[in-house]
């Protein structure tokens, strides 16, 4: 979409149909270690020489960068003028300077590659120049508003898909006699989720609105990556509880799926309820020393089983005080 919106016509000819049709793919270099948030601080730099730029910095947390076969990167051409400065640029995977060093690794979402860029002595035409010098911002705010809504318009449908498996599975899976739906802990689970799923789906349909009459859609945009990323996260970890102690032995989806939710959240991994779970999983020493309180309750019980063994009754004493 930036070099649609942005671009001359000897550049959307030279790089959108092979965008289009699938035979290139595309990626946005902007972050660096010490740009994340406050992207407009970065400080890859670019100078130009005559008729030529030349670029010398780092970029990281680039998706699609390990693959990628044309980048837009971002780069400071007057650190002085601050966001004025940022300039945008178009450079072909092979260009000489240009390097990917590597692949980062990650918890989940391992479909969608992560790299580094490094840029040393970078040398571009100015034809790779992408709209005008020092309006990096705008191509960049632009290109992000794009951006979150393709993101979150998968989500969504993932969202479903963890929820039509849910109910598929509070049906068909029985404990003490009855499908685990008839508990309320699960019921009301699926319940919180599709009404997450569903908030989700008009937060992305009212985005997709405005970008189609034209209008500005950077807060619904902003809005819908915060309500649809953070219920993504509840969902996953809800069909997680759900499914039990089967997701953490799957080698398929399921436990993808977990290690996604997992790694975008910053709560423990969740432990199975005793509704779904088996009772070997809901009464091991292991799972309750995940929490304080089942560390001690695990400790009591072992505790009451030696004196009992012993044909002694237990006696509880009073922090602070001698004898029974």
């Amino acid at each position: 979409m930036p070099i649609l919106t942005f671009g001359t016509e000897a550049q959307k000819a030279r790089y959108l149909p092979r965008l289009c049709d699938g035979r290139s793919f595309g990626a946005n270099g902007a972050s660096e270690p010490e740009a994340g948030s406050d992207i407009f601080s970065m400080t890859t730099r670019a100078v130009r020489g005559g008729d030529r730029w030349v670029l010398n910095g780092r970029k990281v947390w680039i998706t699609g960068g390990p693959i990628a076969d044309v980048f837009l990167c971002f780069a400071t051409t007057d650190p002085s003028k601050g966001v004025l400065g940022i300039t945008a640029f178009l450079i072909n995977r092979d260009t000489p300077g240009f390097h990917v060093v590597r692949e980062i690794p990650k918890l989940g979402m391992r479909t969608a590659p992560m790299g580094e860029l490094v840029f040393e002595d970078c040398e571009l035409p100015a034809e790779n120049l992408l709209g005008r010098e020092g309006r990096g911002a705008r191509i960049f705010n632009a290109a992000l508003e794009w951006e979150r809504g393709a993101i979150l318009a998968s989500v969504v449908g993932t969202m479903r898909r963890q929820l039509d498996r849910c109910i598929q599975q509070a049906r068909t899976r029985k404990q003490f006699g009855q499908p685990i739906g008839k508990f309320q802990s699960v019921s009301n689970r699926i319940v919180d989720m599709m009404t997450r799923l569903e908030t989700s789906r008009w937060m992305i349909q009212r985005y997709a609105w405005l970008k189609q009459e034209g209008k500005d859609a950077t807060i619904a945009a902003s809005m819908a990556k915060l309500h649809v990323s953070e219920c993504f996260v509840q969902n996953s970890l809800d069909a997680v509880r759900i499914f039990g102690a089967s997701v953490t032995l799957s080698r398929g989806a399921w436990s993808a799926m977990s290690a996604t939710a997992w790694g975008a959240s910053s709560s423990p991994a969740p432990t199975t309820s005793s509704a779904t779970s088996s009772p070997s999983t809901c009464g091991s020493d292991r799972w309750m020393s995940t929490r304080p309180v089942g560390l001690i309750a695990s400790k009591t019980w072992a505790w009451k089983k030696s004196t009992a063994q012993k044909g002694k009754e237990p006696r509880f004493r009073s922090p602070g005080r001698r004898g029974g």
